[in-house]
């Protein structure tokens, strides 16, 4: 179950640490320990088996393994795990959350209609933010409106992955910024690889507050990270670009104080590059450092992504075109539903998180104007 959940993860933890996203003394046991009775069935997309808790019997496993019988039809069918792992964390996230809406409308049709029970997520504060929001964010936004479809909503949502994702918010374009500046003696393993806003705003928000990290992370056109080796130790080198120079003056800002608020062991600095994208560093301080970055990012950022589907789902229920869902966006954004929702308790259930999302976006929406 936590492989399926997580992926391999563990090749990423030198980098993971260096970016203030791991703390070493969170291994593969703790991971497993924390995720242990997170689902009694699971379907795997290793090798296309359904597996479940041999210790649970009755109804309750019943749903789940119809549940999960459906999603292991709904890959046969579309093929949605192919890209998975290639994928960003929310074109993954929202790809598996369509699959979790389709096969639950399956399961509840079912013999086996009961409701699937989903645990407690408070102890997913414990988790890497990263894994966190792999884990939580496809059922939260699973309890949304399938928003996916074009036109006249005939095309499922699953056959249109590879167009931009089956989200209702068009999926960051990854393109890599120049190259980086590389110190003499360090040596660079691998390429540059892009990553997308809510990447950034997890590795951000460990150590600036939130309303920072996200105005960064949606000041970023252009990014790259690359690992090195610096004297037997995994660094990393980010460079960035923002979109014209208040984005710009918004992220170098954001990276300088990420840098400074770091703990010195990570070895963080900061630079202008001679093509005027900008430059971090950060090392991997080593196995069992504590980062004491600040906890529940992965929530925050699921708050601000629920915010921008209530909204979606919203103007497309009163017949609201793309003019009127920028609108709309706006609006919400500027009474700052996305900081309220943000900070939503970590226990928040789904459910509950998503109808906190429609009842402060109708709060917004449904008030008089002046």
């Amino acid at each position: 179950m936590t492989n399926q959940l997580t992926g391999d993860w563990t090749a990423a933890q030198e980098e993971w640490r260096a970016l203030g996203l791991l703390n070493g003394t969170v291994t593969e046991d703790v991971v497993s320990d924390l995720l242990t009775g997170w689902q009694d069935a699971i379907y795997s997309t290793d090798d296309g088996q359904v597996y479940h808790d041999a210790a649970v019997a009755g109804d309750s496993l019943d749903s789940e393994l119809t549940l999960a019988m459906a999603t292991a039809s709904s890959d046969q069918q579309f093929g949605w795990s192919v890209e998975q792992e290639n994928r960003t964390l929310d074109d993954a996230a929202f790809t598996l959350a369509e699959v979790r809406r389709q096969s639950r409308a399956i399961q509840e049709a079912s013999e086996f209609p009961g409701e699937v029970t989903v645990r407690d997520a408070a102890p997913l504060v414990f988790l890497p933010p990263i894994l966190s929001y792999e884990v939580l964010a496809p059922l939260t936004y699973a309890e949304f409106d399938s928003l996916g479809a074009q036109g006249d909503g005939s095309a499922n949502p699953l056959y249109l992955l590879e167009e931009g994702g089956p989200g209702p918010i068009p999926s960051d374009a990854r393109i890599e910024s120049s190259a980086p500046v590389v110190v003499e003696g360090d040596q660079v393993v691998g390429s540059p690889v892009a990553m997308d806003s809510s990447f950034w705003y997890l590795v951000f928000a460990g150590y600036v507050e939130n309303t920072t990290a996200k105005a960064a992370s949606e000041a970023i056109v252009e990014n790259s990270i690359v690992s090195a080796e610096r004297s037997g130790k995994k660094c990393v080198y980010a460079t960035f670009s923002g979109g014209d120079v208040n984005q710009t003056a918004t992220l170098r800002a954001t990276i300088e104080a990420w840098s400074a608020s770091v703990p010195p062991e990570l070895g963080s600095s900061t630079s202008v590059l001679p093509s005027g994208a900008l430059q971090f560093v950060s090392c991997d301080p080593g196995e069992e450092f504590d980062n004491q970055s600040r906890i529940g990012t992965a929530r925050e950022l699921i708050g601000w992504r629920i915010a921008e589907l209530a909204t979606v789902e919203a103007v497309l229920e009163a017949g609201g075109g793309d003019a009127e869902l920028i609108g709309a966006l706006d609006q919400v954004a500027a009474a700052g539903i996305g900081v309220e929702l943000a900070t939503l308790p970590l226990d928040i259930s789904p459910a509950d998180a998503a109808d906190s999302a429609r009842a402060a976006v109708a709060r917004v929406l449904n008030s008089p104007t002046e």
